[in-house]
């Protein structure tokens, strides 16, 4: 039976043989454990000696099995201590486990709709949990994007997720996209600027009103969509006032409905009567003498 053998002076650097026959090694390793064969020999003859070598080692091991939870204030520096023993010394590494990948979750509905004020400012709101923390684009009705912290015209996207609109115009209606990205996946949030409606008035008044001196004047003016103001004019500006007509409340009045998205109004003409009319009655029954009644 044979086994392989190599010459150690050529094989290694770590390995020296003096000429006095002595062998030596630096830096053992566990690699190094074997069998090793001295050989003496001249044209005489030969001899040699067998020598066991076992290499001593421990495993590494860390001798605080419990280390305590940190909580670390931000900005500050952190240091934890890992005692750990072992022959040859262990290398000692850090880890960081992260946690579970997840794919980004709206904190908001899927899906808005909010009425668009002209002039005030506006929020909307997107927000996303999941691991690693998603990233937050901004897709305008017009296609542009804006990342976290860009700014564009009337549009800021701010820190926390969420879309600042100033000052908005009619322009800016439509339809924002909210879009939560990280390595797992993609989610979608969609919100709406729906434009206000302006005014719209139902007139009930297909014809001229007549109205008698001194009696009450009810005229209804009622308006559809966003709140407006309303206000009853005549034709001279004057805003009507007075709990009675006269007969210089005669003319055409002017209901008018504003609001921010535009105004709408409806005439009624007016004709106030002095005196009521008396009916004439040719029956004797009601009226003996056959005059007006």
């Amino acid at each position: 039976c044979s086994f392989p053998m190599f010459f150690i002076s050529s094989f290694d650097p770590r390995f020296k043989v003096f000429t006095n026959g002595t062998l030596v090694v630096h830096t053992l390793t566990e690699k190094d454990e074997g069998d090793y064969l001295c050989i003496a020999r001249n044209k005489i003859g030969d001899d040699y000696v067998p020598l066991r070598v076992n290499i001593l080692a421990k495993p590494a091991k860390i001798e605080q099995k419990t280390l305590a939870d940190q909580n670390i204030m931000h900005g500050s520096s952190l240091k934890i201590d890992c005692v750990s023993s072992g022959l040859p010394y262990p290398q000692i590494q850090w880890l960081e486990v992260l946690e579970a990948a997840e794919k980004p979750q709206l904190r908001e509905p899927k899906t808005d709709s909010i009425p668009l004020t002209v002039g005030s400012a506006i929020v909307l709101n997107c927000s996303f949990k999941g691991s690693p923390p998603p990233q937050v684009t901004w897709i305008l009705p017009n296609g542009s994007a804006l990342m976290t912290g860009a700014r564009l015209s009337k549009f800021f996207h701010r820190g926390d997720g969420a879309l600042l609109i100033s000052n908005p115009s009619l322009s800016e209606a439509g339809t924002y996209r909210c879009l939560g990205q990280n390595v797992v996946g993609l989610t979608e949030r969609s919100v709406t600027l729906n434009p206000g409606r302006k005014p719209e008035i139902r007139n009930f008044y297909n014809t001229p009103l007549s109205v008698i001196n001194g009696e009450n004047l009810y005229l209804h003016c009622m308006s559809s969509g966003d709140p407006a103001r309303l206000m009853w004019t005549l034709p001279s500006g004057v805003v009507l006032n007075r709990p009675q007509p006269s007969v210089y409340d005669r003319g055409s009045y002017i209901c008018q409905a504003t609001n921010e998205y535009g105004s709408a109004l409806i005439t009624v003409p007016v004709t106030v009567v002095a005196y009521p009319p008396r009916p004439a009655f040719s029956d004797p029954a009601f009226c003996p003498n056959f005059k007006l009644c």
